[in-house]
């Protein structure tokens, strides 16, 4: 009953958190997010998708494969929130409320593993890593000081170029949803407290089942440094990056390595790092060409296939093919029901006369309804 009561009050906090969150995004409106309006993309996703990952998460935990191991492949935080984001179209789902209940659950199971504090980033910190595990990191880093190199002004725009390149390549992989493709985690103060990092991990950039032209990355993984000083910078649950301030006037320090298939390499100068860009931004220009005459059930189907994809891991510890089934496809090739989608979030009509109060208190309603009813 305790453990029921527990589960009761994160659902309800996650809810409000998620609300907040929804009112600071987009306000009153709801926009027209490439490449597809958000409503209609979550109709897309949780119409077929939401039971997959229910029954993966199911059929891992029938086969007795440990918990640990089946936390491992969900990779990191930000991709739980994500999972959990779509309570925001589980009503579109054909799982029963039992289903819905239980893979919330499932889920909010999953974030206190990587999330070592704030689990849903209340207090404007992602901390993953320990003070040891900092540490450890910091050690094994060949940190390029800015104090001490005559390239400065170079080196701080080329890491924020990098930067800048690699979350508009998941913005664009993801289908909006850029989330799914990084890890920005932090800040965690060091050892003098004026001082603090964070860390930015681009991960699973070469999603080629999905994208070919991803293959031309020579690495998989990005992963940088950063140490500021004078600043504050607030994560949200989502992955988002929040600061009022200009970041590169207040960079002390960084480090930037690639990896692929497991093998890591460091980058140490300014040529190091104008490569990755010229890698980053030459294969996002591919993935313009290659898209160049999606229409809108083209997107459809690669932003439900992305999704999918998410859980090759999961797929290949049961030993099944990760795509989606050819009933998937023919009703994506259908379109989407407007209808349905109308009726859904008709209640958000009444946003544009409410106060902020009333609006916060709608959209958690609709959250948890989408849950419970």
């Amino acid at each position: 009953m305790a453990q029921k009561v527990s589960y009761l009050k994160k659902i309800d906090n996650f809810c409000s958190v998620y609300a907040t969150y929804v009112l600071k995004a987009f306000g009153k409106s709801q926009p027209l997010i490439w490449p597809i309006p958000m409503n209609e993309t979550y109709w897309y996703i949780c119409k077929y998708f939401l039971r997959e990952l229910y029954k993966d998460i199911k059929r891992l935990k029938d086969k007795d494969v440990a918990i640990e191991r089946i936390e491992e492949l969900f990779v990191a935080p930000t991709r739980i929130s994500m999972f959990l984001a779509m309570i925001y179209g589980m009503s579109f789902s054909d799982l029963k409320i039992k289903e819905k209940v239980e893979l919330t659950e499932l889920l909010l199971d999953l974030l206190p593993r990587y999330r070592r504090e704030d689990l849903f980033c209340e207090n404007g910190s992602n901390i993953i890593w320990t003070k040891q595990q900092v540490s450890k990191e910091l050690k094994k880093c060949k940190m390029i000081n800015l104090d001490e190199n005559k390239n400065a002004k170079q080196l701080a725009k080329a890491l924020g170029k990098i930067n800048a390149t690699l979350w508009l390549y998941c913005e664009f992989i993801h289908g909006a949803f850029h989330s799914y493709g990084y890890e920005f985690h932090g800040p965690y103060l060091l050892n003098n407290k004026e001082k603090l990092l964070i860390v930015r991990e681009y991960y699973d950039i070469k999603p080629s089942l999905v994208w070919p032209f991803a293959s031309r990355l020579p690495f998989d993984k990005v992963t940088t440094f950063e140490v500021y000083k004078d600043c504050k910078i607030n994560f949200d649950l989502f992955g988002h990056l929040e600061t009022t301030v200009s970041l590169p006037q207040h960079l002390q320090s960084f480090h930037i390595k690639t990896s692929s298939e497991g093998i890591e390499s460091e980058v140490n100068d300014l040529s190091g790092l104008n490569r990755i860009l010229s890698n980053c931004a030459e294969t996002l220009n591919e993935a313009l060409k290659f898209t160049s005459n999606f229409n809108k059930c083209n997107w459809a189907k690669k932003i439900v296939e992305m999704h999918y994809h998410y859980l090759v891991p999961h797929k290949d510890l049961l030993k099944q093919d990760w795509k989606p089934s050819d009933s998937v496809y023919l009703a994506i090739n259908k379109g989407s029901d407007e209808i349905e989608m109308a009726n859904t979030f008709k209640s958000f009509e009444k946003i544009w006369i409410m106060s902020k109060k009333e609006s916060f208190n709608l959209i958690k309603d609709f959250l948890l309804n989408s849950i419970y009813k």
